[in-house]
């Protein structure tokens, strides 16, 4: 496999309420997204969620958690792709995680897999593993996350967004 450097956006100071790449190159075979986040939401991990080509519709997900040493399962139909820090975290702590996804210029249904972690250097982790489905044929030509659960990413937050053939 060959990676290559899309685009990497570091939020500035006061934060940013979405991250967002325009323009993806269709280039590419798969895309993998690397990020590296927390936000302004008052608790010790918070939600990152992944709009496609600005649509929120049409998902479904399913995942499997490990948070403090309690394991679960869940599904649901949101756009969420794993878990990130909250402002409660220890200070200067960021959930990192990835989301590949397979064949996002095909004119079938796109799949994607994500694994993220948080943790606050003290007693608070989580580990995530999602599995997402988009029910939409269209090529993937921009990826925005958010944190719906808060108003902000925090500065420092970083998404790098990589080309794979």
């Amino acid at each position: 496999m060959t990676y290559t450097l899309i685009s990497t956006i570091t939020v500035g100071a006061g934060g940013a309420s979405t991250i967002d790449f325009n323009s993806i190159p269709q280039t590419y075979t798969d895309l993998l997204l690397v990020y590296s986040l927390r936000d302004n939401r008052a608790d010790y991990t918070s939600i990152v969620a992944l709009t496609i080509n600005g649509v929120t519709t049409n998902r479904t997900w399913r995942n499997l958690t490990n948070g403090s040493g309690t394991v679960g399962t869940n599904s649901g139909s949101t756009y969420w792709i794993g878990s990130i820090n909250g402002s409660s975290a220890t200070a200067s702590t960021f959930g990192n995680g990835q989301t590949y996804i397979a064949s996002y210029t095909s004119s079938a249904n796109k799949i994607m897999s994500s694994d993220t972690v948080t943790e606050t250097n003290g007693s608070q982790s989580e580990n995530y593993i999602f599995t997402n489905l988009w029910s939409q044929t269209s090529a993937i030509t921009s990826l925005s996350l958010a944190c719906p659960l808060a108003t902000a990413f925090a500065q420092y937050s970083t998404a790098t967004l990589y080309g794979i053939n």
